[in-house]
């Protein structure tokens, strides 16, 4: 598809709240680094925010919370978290409610859960085993399923 026949901006009103939403567009999110994982959310009031985990070769990564601006169709920063090591997985919590918790987990080293309504990092959960995270021997939490059952 040549840059020409890429198709213009245009709006539609939604059933819902009145929201107008691009349709047929193609928006672009250019990270300050390589993408290692992707997530969608599934709120109603938040349809276009997805969460974005770096790939640094390094202990500091990060998580980007991105949200489209309706006014300029352009993708921006809601929330930026600290992450040791890629994030190899995220996930926001998968109930479409405005009333559920606003949550993110994501998996690394250890399975995070942040609270998106206060920007913070809720729990840190470990293996049983384990009271301490020691990076040097720990094996990493590679995926997981976060359901609202």
């Amino acid at each position: 598809m040549s840059q020409d026949s890429l198709p213009s901006t245009s709006f539609t009103k939604s059933n819902n709240n009145n929201k107008k939403f691009p349709s047929k567009d193609i928006i672009t999110y250019d990270a300050p680094w390589d993408i290692y994982s992707i997530s969608w959310s599934e709120r109603e009031d938040q349809p276009f925010r997805l969460a974005c985990g770096s790939f640094l070769e390094q202990y500091e990564n990060k998580i980007h919370v991105i949200s489209l601006n309706d006014d300029s169709s352009t993708f921006t920063v809601s929330s930026i978290f600290d992450h040791p090591y890629p994030c190899t997985k995220s996930m926001f919590f998968p109930d479409k409610s405005i009333s559920a918790s606003d949550l993110l987990a994501t998996s690394g080293d250890v399975l995070r859960l942040y609270d998106l309504s206060s920007s913070s990092l809720v729990s840190s959960f470990v293996d049983d085993d384990e009271e301490e995270v020691s990076h040097s021997s720990s094996s990493p939490f590679s995926s997981f399923v976060f359901n609202s059952i």
